[in-house]
């Protein structure tokens, strides 16, 4: 019941709250992030999800999330143990078509590229140094490590600088575990029964999509730039009294109630730098296209 919930939440809250157009300067329609996120269980739990650690995690399952870049809801949650293989739960080559598609090391697999382009899809991935290619330029990122992007992008319209600018928004795939793990309820789960530790995970998830559609619809009736995080971050505050407007039934009542959080958070929940972050590419193709 809660995976189908969250699911709905997912299509019928935030897909549909915001709509968002690429430039057409871009050959794909959305971007996408993939990536995986583990969590600590009860040891009763080690049958059911062996993790990879066996002496400090005997318990552990791994979220797998297929993020939506644009709309900031996810596409894709599954739910393994911790020690399976990612590489298994990540998109298929087939289902990315008209999609970049953003991936970090351990999801790399050169085959993969391959298919994803012959599908229609776009890629880019980060590897490690173990590659062996035919460097033709290099660019210095201040980094200690050597490291590698791959992509299929069309290189006579996208730079080196581009390539790295648009993989740079993988980086809100990061920033939505964070949200899911410290402001949603996503912490180590102290039951033995596997199907609530699961349960736990869609219901974490379910209040995170809550709390987007919320930060979201503030951000667009008061037309101001909203934080996520602060909106998740003060939670307490607002979201019991809108679950009991909710409750209540009462159409005043409910719209008198989010019209004073959606207030309150536009004023008290806004970015602090929003002049800094309209620079950043994330910015300029959520904000503005909304």
């Amino acid at each position: 019941m809660l995976r189908t919930l969250t699911e709905q939440a997912a299509n019928q809250w935030l897909l549909e709250l915001v709509q968002q157009v690429l430039p057409s300067e871009y050959p794909f329609k959305s971007i996408e992030a993939h990536d995986g996120s583990s969590l600590k269980l009860h040891i009763g739990l080690t049958k059911e999800f062996p993790g990879r650690f066996t002496k400090t995690h005997p318990a552990a399952m791994e979220l797998h999330v297929t993020m939506d870049l644009m709309s900031g809801h996810y596409n894709y949650l599954g739910i393994s143990p911790d020690s399976e293989s990612e590489r298994h739960y990540n998109p298929f080559a087939y289902e990315i078509q008209d999609t970049l598609l953003l991936m970090d090391a351990g999801y790399f697999n050169i085959d993969y590229c391959y298919q994803a382009d012959k599908h229609g899809g776009h890629v880019i991935m980060r590897t490690n140094g173990k590659i062996n290619p035919d460097i033709e330029a290099a660019f210095d990122r201040n980094k200690s490590a050597i490291g590698y992007l791959v992509t299929n992008l069309n290189r006579a319209k996208f730079s080196a600088g581009k390539v790295s600018e648009l993989y740079g928004l993988r980086w809100q795939i990061e920033l939505f575990f964070k949200e899911l793990k410290s402001y949603s309820g996503l912490k180590a789960f102290n039951t033995r029964d596997k199907s609530i530790a699961e349960s736990l995970v869609w219901a974490s998830m379910l209040s995170l999509l809550l709390k987007r559609f919320i930060a979201r619809a503030s951000g667009l009736i008061h037309q101001v730039a909203i934080s996520t995080q602060k909106v998740a971050r003060c939670a307490n505050d607002w979201l019991p009294d809108i679950l009991k407007a909710l409750l209540s039934g009462r159409e005043y009542r409910i719209k008198k109630t989010l019209r004073k959080w959606c207030r309150y958070l536009s004023e008290y929940a806004c970015r602090a730098h929003p002049k800094r972050d309209n620079q950043t590419l994330f910015v300029q193709l959520t904000e503005t296209h909304v």
